[in-house]
């Protein structure tokens, strides 16, 4: 699985000709990608184009850290069940885009071939390509990308239900990403016939095939700039997949989950209230199907009709 690379020549090749033109080619850059992701949304399904992907369910529910952390284990919690990632002092914690868009390439290869053993490319920069990051990537963004690769990897994730929760057992379940992880990704080190790969734990695989979360890539590739629109945006087609009824998520509920780095005060409800917003809007320019509305209570989501619809074989 690769991103299709959508540069300025391809976006004006999309929104050439529409009406709408003329307004948003005065866009920034981002503006107008998303808008011809929009477009080729309209034109041709997921499937069509290639590009359905997906994600773990849990990981949907319970997100990784948006910026460096200071303590090596990060706690979240999404109704009864918490989620616990920790890594060795001297690694740190995933955090930030690259772990998101790294665990979307595993989840998707791993849905796609039912095999627990991936192979990955000869390169670094090939395979930050295939993620949608730069085909031309710079040498702070190779070290940046290295590094989350190993954060992510050095990772224990424990899964828990709410103790403190009264008529439920209380259930723990530990793994590791990976068995087995070999990375030729260093010049130095690099071999003619060496061959890059990574042996899924059993645990960590089943996690990922078990009930996944259906996402088109095109808008993850849209959306790569920013680890918050990302976890939105998959959190709502997971949520509005299985919505029967209106329901109001208050701005404290959302905070839990989202907005972890910011202050249970006024003012850090207020910052978090903001951002979240900011990136609602531009998840929904690409999700225009999704009914959601926000106000100074909380975001309300009305049933929608399914992001990515299934086909009977799916």
């Amino acid at each position: 699985m690769a991103y299709k690379p959508y540069d300025d020549e391809t976006i004006r090749r999309l929104i050439d000709g529409d009406p709408r033109l003329g307004l948003i080619v005065k866009q920034p850059r981002q503006h107008r990608k998303r808008f011809a992701v929009a477009l080729q949304r309209e034109q041709e399904s997921v499937q069509e184009a290639g590009m359905l992907g997906y994600q773990a369910r849990l990981l949907v529910q319970c997100s990784l850290p948006y910026r460096q952390q200071l303590v090596h284990e990060w706690t979240r919690r999404n109704g009864g069940l918490k989620l616990s990632v920790m890594t060795p002092q001297t690694i740190g914690l995933p955090y930030g885009a690259y772990p998101r868009l790294l665990l979307t390439w595993i989840a998707t290869e791993a849905v796609r071939t039912k095999k627990r053993h991936l192979e990955l490319r000869e390169s670094l920069t090939r395979f930050m390509a295939d993620l949608g990051i730069n085909r031309h990537a710079t040498g702070p963004q190779i070290r940046r990308f290295r590094n989350q690769v190993q954060r992510l990897f050095a990772s224990t994730i424990t899964t828990y239900s709410d103790p403190t929760v009264e008529h439920q057992p209380f259930m723990v379940q530990t793994m590791t990403l990976a068995d087995d992880m070999v990375l030729w990704w260093n010049p130095i080190l690099s071999a003619p016939d060496a061959t890059s790969y990574l042996v899924l734990s059993e645990k960590f695989y089943a996690l990922l095939t078990e009930r996944p979360v259906p996402v088109d890539l095109r808008v993850i590739q849209a959306l790569k700039g920013s680890a918050l629109a990302l976890d939105i945006y998959s959190w709502l087609v997971y949520r509005l997949g299985y919505l029967k009824q209106s329901t109001t998520i208050p701005w404290e509920v959302l905070q839990v989950q989202f907005g972890g780095e910011y202050a249970m005060t006024r003012q850090g409800r207020y910052e978090f209230k903001r951002k979240f917003q900011i990136q609602l809007k531009a998840v929904l320019q690409l999700y225009s199907t999704a009914h959601v509305t926000a106000d100074s209570q909380g975001i309300t989501l009305q049933p929608s009709r399914l992001h990515i619809t299934r086909r009977p074989a799916d």
